[in-house]
């Protein structure tokens, strides 16, 4: 055979995987002409692919991580309420409402603090705060819009789990709305938030997260009066989260004339006050337990009220500086409701196989 016709056949055959690399062309320079709708931005998928970086942790920042986390486990501490075996939780039937509640849970803390995050901006740009919005991680739009679609998505599912959770999630996003909006602006009355009168903030606060633990028992439509002890008792903690947290901003707070517990009951009257609220949750654990309101667990709930009565001294005698107390002390404490509970739940398991 000639060279010529050896030339001949291999420029006649098809070369390897140049449709391939056609269709790649064709797909990429497609995605290039859609994406480019803003000129200004959106000039190269490596942009892009920064952009929506830098837009995922604006929100993640902005959702605040540690509070997200301590929301989750208060949806943990109304599913180890139920009491159900590990086998049971593994089944779909629980399984996918649990996740879900979850889910739930996430995006209510994280549409709450965005929300209050959007409503501050004047006043952090005042106070030289350092905030996801003043630092440009994420712009004012690009909030609002994870604020309405996480608030969608909430809802949504709420609403395909059970009708009370959505009116729960609903209830919750209204509180978050109500405590960081402006209302009463228009009526120039001294107040222009809920959050800015004094104890309401507390309150509404205590009262949201409270819901959190109604959130796997609503979405598995497990009733008793056991949960409404939980709701109780988780207000009562987070509301004396919220004075040591006021104890912290005690001195800022009185030169801006704004009214807080430790400012309206003085150090002592402030500390006897969380004295007393946090040896009525004590006998709340107690009461339930005692009348099978709870399952027995709940009483590794005593050692977050020990760890209360500890932090009560500190500030009392001024060991430790409040901005410590507060952000080692006080938050973290929020994430560890179920983990004493689950503490309580297998220790007997192991005290039995040791013996």
């Amino acid at each position: 055979m000639s060279s010529q016709t050896l030339k001949d056949k291999n420029t006649n055959k098809p070369k390897m995987g140049s449709g391939v690399i056609k269709s790649l062309f064709f797909v990429f320079g497609f995605m290039a002409v859609f994406l480019n709708y803003n000129k200004r931005t959106c000039t190269s998928l490596f942009f892009i692919h920064k952009e929506l970086s830098r837009i995922i942790k604006g929100i993640v920042m902005a959702s605040r991580p540690p509070l997200v986390i301590g929301g989750i486990s208060f949806v943990c501490l109304g599913i180890l309420f139920l009491d159900v075996p590990f086998a049971a939780i593994i089944s779909l039937d629980i399984l996918i409402p649990g996740i879900l509640s979850i889910i739930i849970a996430a995006l209510l803390i994280a549409t709450s603090y965005s929300f209050n995050l959007i409503t501050d901006i004047e006043e952090d740009k005042a106070n030289n705060r350092t905030t996801p919005l003043l630092n440009h991680k994420i712009t004012i739009y690009e909030l609002w819009a994870f604020y309405l679609l996480a608030c969608f998505v909430s809802l949504l599912i709420s609403i395909y789990l059970s009708i009370w959770l959505f009116l729960i999630s609903f209830l919750f996003i209204f509180l978050s709305f109500v405590y960081s909006y402006p209302l009463f602006k228009v009526l120039k009355w001294k107040y222009t938030r809920f959050k800015e009168i004094p104890v309401v903030k507390n309150i509404v606060i205590a009262f949201c997260w409270a819901l959190l633990p109604l959130i796997p028992i609503l979405a598995l439509q497990k009733f008793s009066t056991g949960f409404l002890l939980i709701s109780v008792f988780s207000f009562i903690q987070i509301f004396m989260g919220s004075i040591i947290s006021d104890f912290r901003d005690i001195k800022g707070d009185a030169k801006q004339g704004i009214l807080t517990l430790p400012i309206i009951l003085k150090e002592t009257g402030a500390l006897a006050l969380m004295f007393l609220l946090n040896t009525i949750s004590l006998i709340l654990i107690l009461f339930g337990v005692h009348y099978n309101l709870l399952p027995y667990q709940f009483l590794a709930l005593a050692l977050i009220i020990l760890i209360r009565y500890l932090t009560i001294n500190f500030i009392r005698t001024k060991r430790f500086s409040l901005n410590f107390i507060d952000k080692k002390v006080n938050y973290p404490i929020y994430s560890t409701f179920p983990i004493f509970v689950l503490f309580g739940k297998i220790t007997p398991d192991v005290v039995a196989l040791a013996l």
